[in-house]
């Protein structure tokens, strides 16, 4: 997901926010710092976020429209360019419901 965010950061269209579900901070730390992770990250001791999102275990990736709509959720690792495809579907089905 890093090389993702990379990509597509600078230019504006997506924002990536990392979770550390169940995390005491400075593990969450140590492993943005193992992975050079540069996207914001924030903490979710308790879970709520995931159960949110119905997130049934993890890795997963939940894909969100600029509206707080859930669009995709992806349990498991995903390939940056199967991301990146569902991005550009949010991106039109948000820019055709202004």
């Amino acid at each position: 997901m890093e090389a993702l965010w990379k990509r597509l950061a600078p230019r504006g269209a997506v924002q990536f926010v990392g979770v550390d579900h169940l995390d005491r901070s400075s593990a969450a730390e140590r492993w943005i710092d193992q992975y050079g992770v540069t996207y914001p990250s924030l903490a979710d001791p308790d879970g709520r976020i995931a159960e949110r999102f119905d997130v049934p275990y993890l890795p997963a990736t939940i894909l969100v429209d600029r509206f707080g709509r859930l669009r995709y959720r992806l349990i498991g690792a995903q390939p940056p360019a199967f991301v990146q495809g569902l991005l550009a579907a949010v991106a039109a089905i948000s820019s055709s419901q202004n």
